[in-house]
Formats: C-alpha cells, sequence, structure tokens
C-alpha cells in the first residue's frame, strides 16, 4: 500500500479520474495542481485532512470516507462544481457554518459515523437532496428546514429530542429516518406534504398527531420500539391514511385487548384496505408500480437505463468506422499472410523436390554453365 505519492513522479494535465482508494496516504500534495480532475476517489487512507484539494476548481465527486479527518473548514471554497461527496466513517468533529457556502450545485453528503453535534452548515447548501447524519451526537436538526429541496434525510442513531418537523420547510421531503434517538412526541408537527416514508422506530413516542392530515401522502409507516398506548385511537389515525402501503409496529400492541375477539392486526387489515405489508409480512398481493414512492424509483432506473442506452449508441457511432478500418486491415493482412503461406509452400515443395533428384539438380547446372559460356563467347566475337 502507497503511503506517499510525490508530486515530481506526478505530472498528468488532462487527469479526470483518480482513484487511490484503500493506501496508507497521509496528504494529498501531489494533486495539487492537478485542475483538471473532476472525479476524486480517496476513501480508506489515512487523511487527516482535505487541504491540498483546494485548488480542484472542476471536481465533481469526492469521496473520503473511512479517513481520520476532524475538521472541515476552507478545503470546500473553490469547489463549485461539486455534486457529490462523502466524508461518512471519519473522525469529523466540526464543520465551519460557511464551509459548503460555494458548493451551490452539492445534491449528495453523506457524514454519517462521524462525532458531529452541530449542523448548522446545512442550512447553506441550498440544492442538497440527499442527506445522510445517522450515528453522530447531534441534538438538533432544525437546519434541515432550509433545505428547500431535500428529498431523503437519514439523522437516525443521534440525540434528537425533538424532531424539529414544527419548524417551516420540509416542502418536497419524502424519505425520513428518525429511529434510534429520544423523541417524545410528534403532535406539533407542521405538515410534510410530500413525505411517503417515515421510520420512527426506537424513539419515546406514546401517541401520533393526525397522520392523514400531517403526512397526507404517507406510505410507509415504522413505530416498533415505542410506548404507544392508545390502541384505538391509533388505529382510527392509521386507518384515515388513504395511502398508507406498509406498516411495522411492536407484536405486543396487536395483542388483544380484554373481551376483544379481533387483536390489532385483524382490525388493521380490515380497515385499511389498500395495507399489503405489516411487520414486513406480505397480507395482500399489489402491483409494485401503483405505489408512488415505488414509481418513482422505477421512473428513475428507467431515466437511468436510457441515459445508459443513448450513450452507447453514440459510442458505437464513433467507434463503428474505426472498427470497420481494423477489420478491413485484419482482412488485408489475413490475404498477405496466405499469400505468403503459399509462396512458402511452394518453395518448400521444389526444395525437396530438388533434394530428391540430386541428378536432375546437377544436369540443371551444367546446362546453365554451359549457356553462361555461350553467352559470354558471343559477346567477345562481337
Amino acid at each position: 500500500k502507497l503511503a506517499t505519492i510525490f508530486s515530481s513522479t506526478f505530472q498528468f494535465v488532462s487527469l479526470k479520474h483518480l482513484d487511490v482508494s484503500c493506501n496508507k496516504l497521509k496528504h494529498l500534495n501531489f494533486i495539487s495542481t492537478c485542475t483538471t480532475i473532476t472525479t476524486l476517489l480517496v476513501y480508506d487512507n489515512e487523511l487527516e485532512h482535505l487541504n491540498d484539494i483546494e485548488g480542484l476548481c472542476n471536481l465533481s465527486t469526492l469521496h473520503a470516507q473511512y479517513n481520520y479527518i476532524r475538521e472541515v473548514d476552507k478545503c470546500f471554497t473553490n469547489l463549485t462544481n461539486l455534486t457529490d461527496l462523502r466524508l461518512d466513517a471519519n473522525k469529523i468533529i466540526q464543520i465551519a457554518e460557511d464551509a459548503f457556502v460555494k458548493c451551490t450545485h452539492l445534491t449528495n453528503l453523506d457524514l454519517s459515523y462521524n462525532l458531529l453535534e452541530s449542523i448548522e452548515f446545512i442550512a447553506y447548501i441550498p440544492n442538497l437532496a440527499y442527506l445522510s447524519l445517522s450515528h453522530n451526537h447531534i441534538r438538533s436538526i432544525d437546519p434541515l428546514a432550509k433545505c428547500s429541496k431535500l428529498l431523503d434525510a437519514d439523522v437516525s442513531d443521534n440525540l434528537l429530542v425533538d424532531h424539529s418537523l414544527n419548524c417551516e420547510g420540509y416542502r418536497v421531503i419524502q424519505r425520513l429516518n428518525l429511529s434510534n434517538n429520544s423523541i417524545t412526541k410528534l403532535s406539533d408537527a407542521e405538515p410534510a406534504r410530500n413525505l411517503i416514508s417515515l421510520n420512527l422506530c426506537n424513539n419515546k413516542l406514546t401517541k401520533l398527531p393526525n397522520l392523514h392530515l400531517t403526512f397526507p401522502k404517507l406510505e410507509t409507516l415504522e413505530l416498533w420500539g415505542n410506548q404507544l398506548e392508545d390502541t384505538e385511537h391509533l388505529l382510527d389515525n392509521l386507518a384515515k391514511c388513504e395511502n398508507l402501503r406498509e406498516i411495522s409496529f411492536d407484536e405486543n400492541i396487536s395483542k388483544p385487548d380484554a373481551g376483544d375477539s379481533d387483536n390489532f392486526n385483524d382490525q388493521l387489515i380490515t380497515q385499511i384496505p389498500q395495507l399489503v405489508r405489516v411487520n414486513g409480512k406480505e397480507i395482500r398481493k399489489t402491483d409494485a408500480l401503483k405505489s408512488s414512492g415505488v414509481a418513482q424509483t422505477h421512473a428513475r432506473q428507467r431515466q437511468i437505463y436510457d441515459l445508459i442506452e443513448r450513450q452507447l449508441s453514440s459510442l458505437a457511432q464513433v467507434t463503428s468506422p474505426m472498427i470497420a478500418s481494423v477489420n478491413k486491415s485484419y482482412d488485408i493482412i489475413q490475404e498477405l499472410l496466405t499469400k505468403v503461406d503459399e509462396d512458402m509452400q511452394q518453395r518448400s515443395e521444389l526444395a525437396l523436390v530438388e533434394a530428391q533428384n540430386p541428378t536432375r539438380s546437377s544436369i540443371k547446372t551444367k546446362l546453365k554453365e554451359a549457356l553462361d559460356f555461350a553467352s559470354s563467347a558471343t559477346n567477345k566475337n562481337s
């Protein structure tokens, strides 16, 4: 594994993609002048800072997870083209509030498995769409409400006691993971009208807000590991969620109350006809594409496939003339080789015949000598 790469040996003026992951690098000063780089993979090294990337103004993708980075300050100031950033599994304690202010194209950010307590910097990333902050020491996620384009946020396994959904914002968010925190109530949450997936597992909730009003498009709800008490109210609440298709909760909540003949599961299935999965078990067959969340995923996959097909088609148009030229050259070479083989075979056969008839060969030699002598004599007489 590489521990050092010297700048003098690293001179690539047009380098676009660089992968030096899974080494023992402690710094990246060898790339400080490689301003053409767009993709940089430096994960699983021994980096303690990223100061050497300040000049990589064309960088769009940076994966620097599994290192020893502790702070993020000014190193991203000039990276205005950055879209995808992974800094998970480091030792980051602090990120400057203005660290990503100039990263106006940043859409994907993974800071999970660090030591963050404050995330004020998040409020200054205007186009952020996908965010992972799981496994940190965060106590408030209020800044997320200022990310007007946020679609997917994972803030599980933190120290949250407040969901922060009472802040104005969350206009387009579709998936939110708040599991493994210490949230006690959700009753004051502002509507998140586009939310389709909500994970509240392992919190300290005793009751839920009116879900059909707060999350009108909710399709997936995970509740196990809470302290929900009023099962009758919970059942009525869930029954009003017209788009709810999947739910999970503690098994003990589904035990029948004294005198009841039907348990919670049966009532749930009866009152929510569109429900297809309970606690991971499929209870009804369904057309997966009827789910807006799955449909969006399918549409996105279809777009990716179409893009790949277009790229392959374009590549074929570029390479077809080259392939035709190579094939033509190959055919010509094959013809030449065939002729050489035939000529060599004829020569070999002739040599073999002459070797088997020494007398004939001798006569031919003497005849040639006589003709040469006659020709010479004629020339002298002339």
